[in-house]
């Protein structure tokens, strides 16, 4: 049973999506009220009722559930989309400030390959001709979204790189269902953290694989995905993509883990907040080396050729040699149009300025504090990352 003040947020929780699309069905319930019921409570405690419609939990969870609106829409309104395949879909997986984002877009720059922008993983539907984008209402919508908050904080662009018409994170899918570790990374929810761990995140990935099918319906051409909290995943991929290619990227997480706090510190300032600098640095040096962890055991469900680790000093030195050695150990073809659209990606790259550095004392770490939690994933690939 929902307790009193939770049924209220969720209910309007619920009104402001309706309010924002017009739509009313959010399909199964049993595909996401338990874990929104989970989240809304363990935030509720921390944090109590006042408000809470404009902290980071109330505004992801609205935006969920937005998400879940216009999804279900989409299904209803798009004939044969189950016949769309998903064929050996590339997952990129690291946790995040490991070069993720732009061997994702690199990735996509392959004709080959098909991503998910941004505005499409915030209102999921079948994708439009590119053409089509500039004048679609939600494209306007994300595109100005993205532009007053780099008005707002402009330090963020330079930490993390996205925009309406790049590709981005899928996380956005999987919050559907309201099983993500990235809503611990938003906020310190550690209820929530306690019972995502005890939860299966396969249904979350099956509905990520059938969103996937509705935004790229008819188009079968391989798809790129990235989200940090794949670490997290690759038991649930592996059951729901057996067929799936695994990118591991390695950073040493002695560096990883002060751009991360400095990443989320900015977020915070997103919706008016200064973050409590230590609590930040605890809670995410415990929740990624949780998910290396795991993401060490379980990723060993999938055959050896289906997983390439790639280590970022390697990366960095040689981008293009990375992608080569990628293409070569998938059998994969490397067309020159590929290169030269990858070459325009890493001359955007690298004429962007640098995001503003941080050290690990700024949030109360030592690097004995990072070797001691990420001991068992150093032990694991030899302490070369």
């Amino acid at each position: 049973m929902i307790r009193p003040d939770v049924g209220v947020v969720i209910g309007q929780l619920r009104d402001q999506a309706r309010a924002a699309t017009g739509l009313d069905d959010f399909g199964d319930e049993t595909d996401y009220l338990d874990g929104l019921t989970a989240l809304v409570s363990a935030a509720l405690d921390v944090g109590g009722p006042e408000g809470f419609l404009r902290t980071p939990v109330g505004v992801y969870a609205s935006a969920s559930l937005v998400g879940r609106l216009v999804t279900e829409r989409g299904w209803r309104e798009t004939p044969g989309w189950e016949q769309t395949s998903v064929t050996e879909p590339i997952f990129i997986v690291g946790i995040p400030r490991t070069a993720t984002t732009v061997l994702h877009q690199l990735l996509d720059a392959d004709p080959a390959h098909q991503g998910a922008p941004q505005w499409l993983l915030q209102r999921p539907q079948p994708r439009p001709p590119r053409s089509e984008w500039p004048a679609h209402p939600d494209f306007v919508a994300c595109r100005q979204a993205n532009e007053a908050l780099q008005q707002a904080i402009p330090a963020l662009s330079l930490i993390h790189d996205t925009d309406a018409h790049l590709v981005d994170e899928c996380w956005n899918l999987i919050f559907q269902t309201f099983r993500s570790p990235l809503f611990e990374a938003i906020a310190n929810v550690p209820a929530y953290s306690e019972w995502l761990r005890g939860v299966d995140l396969v249904p979350g990935y099956r509905r990520h694989r059938d969103v996937l099918k509705l935004i790229g319906v008819g188009d079968d051409r391989r798809w790129v995905l990235k989200d940090p909290t794949h670490v997290y995943g690759a038991g649930a991929i592996s059951t729901v993509y057996p067929d799936a290619r695994i990118l591991h990227l390695h950073r040493n997480p002695i560096a990883a883990i002060a751009s991360i706090c400095s990443l989320m510190m900015y977020v915070g300032r997103v919706f008016g907040m200064e973050t409590d600098r230590r609590e930040l640095g605890r809670r995410h040096l415990a929740l990624w080396a949780t998910g290396l962890r795991r993401c060490v055991v379980e990723r060993a469900a999938f055959a050896p050729d289906q997983v390439l680790d790639i280590h970022f000093e390697h990366y960095v030195k040689d981008p293009m040699g990375t992608v080569g050695s990628i293409y070569d150990h998938f059998g994969w073809r490397w067309s020159d149009q590929a290169r030269s659209r990858m070459t325009l990606v890493l001359d955007r790259e690298r004429s962007r300025p640098g995001p503003p550095a941080e050290v690990l004392a700024a949030f109360g770490l030592t690097e004995d504090d990072v070797a001691q939690a990420f001991g068992d994933y150093l032990e694991a690939f030899g302490g070369t990352v």
